[in-house]
């Protein structure tokens, strides 16, 4: 047998979303994947038994995969896979997802001290700019895509905001994010952008009353 004493380079694992869509049914799927080969080339369609027992009976040639975002670990994919989920209304029986949160979210499908391993490695975690653009850039897509969707998102927003505990509670969140440094200096950029149009800088001055007095 052929033995070196250099170690082998270990094989890079890549993670990543998809959406599995039947061709006949056009039900979906919504999944995480963690893989050594070429996101391109992973041919894995997805392990939900709903979807398994549909590939039995209509045939693999039948479904379509598409990647919707790569990810920087397997914590982001969990967390974007929830995502995806209730973008695409993929949970069954309009989809074919057993769980809103995935499969790491399934009874029996991942312990409780491991899912809390994923939440402290996503807390605090600050993700590239490029990653960021990414994600936002396909949540709006997926949108402009589907109007029903928007809509759909937009009702559960007020329908959220007409109970007084969350309303009180969603204007604490936004107080105590606007408040950090960090916003403040994100703020203060974006206000400084705006003054620097001519065009907004008249508006503001014909349109504010402490400068027409």
């Amino acid at each position: 047998m052929f033995r070196t004493k250099y170690p082998l380079s270990k094989p890079v694992v890549r993670y990543y979303n998809y959406l599995t869509t039947n061709l006949l049914t056009k039900k979906r799927y919504v999944g995480s994947r963690q893989t050594t080969k070429d996101i391109d080339k992973d041919s894995y369609l997805g392990g939900g038994i709903y979807l398994i027992n549909s590939i039995k009976k209509y045939g693999k040639e039948n479904f379509i995969k598409k990647i919707l975002c790569t990810c920087e670990d397997r914590a982001q994919s969990y967390i974007n896979e929830r995502t995806f989920i209730f973008l695409y209304n993929t949970l069954f029986p309009k989809g074919y997802n057993i769980s809103p949160t995935g499969g790491v979210g399934s009874p029996g499908m991942c312990a409780n001290s491991t899912r809390q391993k994923i939440r402290k490695a996503n807390l605090g975690k600050k993700h590239s700019e490029e990653h960021k653009r990414k994600n936002r850039e396909g949540v709006i897509q997926y949108y402009i895509e589907h109007p029903e969707a928007r809509q759909k998102a937009r009702e559960t927003v007020l329908k959220r905001y007409k109970d007084p505990k969350e309303r009180l509670k969603q204007e604490r969140i936004m107080k105590a994010v606007m408040n950090t440094p960090e916003m403040k200096e994100k703020l203060s950029k974006i206000t400084s952008n705006f003054w620097k149009d001519p065009k907004w800088k008249r508006n503001q001055l014909a349109n504010n009353p402490m400068f027409n007095k």
